[in-house]
């Protein structure tokens, strides 16, 4: 499924297996058991003889999931395993150091964009994705890195290897500075631009160790004036 939106039937029945088509009122609550994610739709639904639809369920986290229908006063029932795909893809993800993807998430990603230090270099990934910012690793798209630092060391275009590609960059000025990934072969796929990325020099570390060498200790001694 792509992403699971499906409708589910819950029967009711009597401890011999039996539909209980009398039933009209007992009311089913439906939840994500394995997995991850949230479900969404109408998570409950009334019997109409013996049976409880639920019409509008769905799940945008791409995994493995299944589902689990419980009642007050009844055993629970769980689904068998449900395969949850991703959806087309519609847009690259770049994710810079402190940045993790969360699919299914408004912004697709959880954390703050680490400091950088000005020459010194650092990874980032590009991620194709669904519109629920799962990986879609199926796409081979060539993609490339341009930056708001006009002084900033930029990898190559390169295309993606299972959807994703990882990439070194680095900044070549003191500042605040964004990264943005554009997919370079299909124009209509949204690009990614990074938060604002803080970059400052390199910190002085003083030298440790060793000690003074006193003149009369000098060797050979030192001329006399």
């Amino acid at each position: 499924m792509s992403p699971l939106r499906n409708s589910r039937k819950s029967g009711l029945k009597i401890s011999y297996g039996n539909l209980r088509s009398s039933d009209n009122s007992t009311v089913v609550t439906a939840a994500r058991s394995a997995g991850s994610g949230t479900l969404q739709g109408s998570l409950s639904a009334t019997a109409v003889n013996g049976v409880a639809t639920f019409a509008n369920l769905s799940h945008n986290v791409a995994n493995t999931i299944n589902l689990s229908f419980s009642s007050s006063g009844l055993t629970n029932a769980t689904s068998a395993n449900i395969v949850v795909s991703p959806a087309a893809f519609t847009q690259l993800q770049l994710l810079v150091p402190g940045e993790t993807a969360a699919p299914g998430s408004a912004s697709g990603k959880t954390g703050t964009p680490s400091a950088q230090i000005v020459g010194t270099g650092f990874g980032v990934t590009v991620n194709a994705v669904d519109a629920y910012w799962n990986l879609v690793n199926t796409v081979t798209d060539t993609v490339g890195l341009t930056s708001s630092d006009t002084s900033a060391t930029l990898p190559a275009a390169a295309a993606l290897a299972a959807g994703t590609a990882n990439l070194t960059v680095y900044f070549n000025a003191n500042g605040s500075f964004t990264l943005t990934a554009t997919d370079l072969s299909n124009g209509s796929k949204s690009p990614s631009t990074s938060p604002a990325i803080t970059v400052s020099g390199a910190q002085f570390t003083a030298a440790t160790g060793g000690g003074a060498i006193p003149a009369d200790g000098a060797s050979p001694a030192p001329s006399p004036l």
